[in-house]
């Protein structure tokens, strides 16, 4: 179609943070490589790793003209100023954030780009945007555990408010395509290290969406695009007690310590609330103002 080769020609950077993950990263790449959009770029940044990562990559980097290893550093600054680091180096117009875990579906690009570009139509190319969809939940085997990670985030899908997002991230880097505008945001207004500190906005996405919901727009697909495999290892996964919504609320309510703990949570998850909303207030109070 027209509109599929019109979108085929703004070009797309992958930015995957890799960290001794010799035991899936191929097969994500593979999942990349037969994306049907093509015009993409990988760049990776490895932080040290000590398994045979660096080795794995080299040698598909040899065989694939759009991946680029980069030397950013290897500090071990983890996985969120990995992606920083990654993302201040970005040069392209639109910018994806990959695990070095998962399988990409076939058409993800190409229904995240169909997305934005719908979005730029409607809101102006200079806006910053972003745009987030739903992911499978998969075991270390691929088998399917939830079809739907989004059934287990309460969130409205229709209308991403930033109180929902003072209360937790409800999108997954993973799954987010954001435009060159909120790239800028992003470089603007950095991570603040207090934040990380107080384990507020620990992730690079969750800084990504609450930037986009102030600044610009945000755009849920509630159509999975990526199986999002859990295993022994993640950095960040779903908790083992909502892999599927019904199983989590049968499992809390048949046992009072959980729930106990749970009310607890929700308590702790209201003190984070006020601490994010002061600090945002204290540090964009001038761009909200304008704005």
């Amino acid at each position: 179609m027209a509109k599929d080769i019109e979108n085929d020609n703004k070009q797309v950077e992958i930015l995957l943070a890799a960290y001794n993950g010799e035991k899936y990263i191929d097969e994500q790449i593979n999942s990349i490589r037969a994306q049907s959009y093509k015009n993409w770029i990988l760049s990776i940044n490895d932080d040290g790793s000590t398994d045979a990562t660096i080795t794995i990559l080299k040698s598909i980097a040899r065989d694939e003209e759009r991946i680029y290893l980069k030397s950013l550093s290897s500090n071990h600054h983890g996985a969120a100023g990995n992606f920083l680091a990654l993302l201040a180096d970005s040069s392209a117009p639109y910018i994806m954030f990959c695990d070095q875990d998962d399988i990409w579906h076939a058409n993800k690009i190409d229904l995240e780009m169909d997305a934005i570009t719908a979005a730029e139509t409607l809101y102006g190319a200079d806006t910053p945007l972003l745009v987030f969809t739903d992911s499978s939940i998969v075991d270390k085997e691929l088998k399917v555990v939830n079809p739907s990670r989004a059934s287990t985030v309460p969130f409205k899908s229709d209308d991403v408010t930033l109180a929902q997002l003072m209360v937790g991230n409800v999108a997954q880097g993973c799954s987010m395509l954001i435009n060159r505008p909120l790239v800028e945001k992003m470089l603007m207004h950095p991570l603040p290290d207090v934040f990380i500190c107080a384990n507020d906005f620990v992730m690079h996405d969750y800084w990504a969406i609450v930037l986009a919901k102030i600044f610009g727009k945000i755009k849920f697909l509630p159509t999975s695009t990526l199986d999002y495999r859990q295993h022994e290892t993640n950095v960040i996964g779903a908790s083992k007690d909502i892999l599927t919504a019904k199983n989590g609320i049968t499992h809390v309510l048949k046992n009072p310590t959980i729930l106990k703990g749970w009310i607890s949570r929700l308590s702790h998850d209201e003190k984070i609330f006020i601490s994010r909303a002061q600090k945002i207030l204290e540090m964009l109070s001038a761009q909200l103002s304008e704005g």
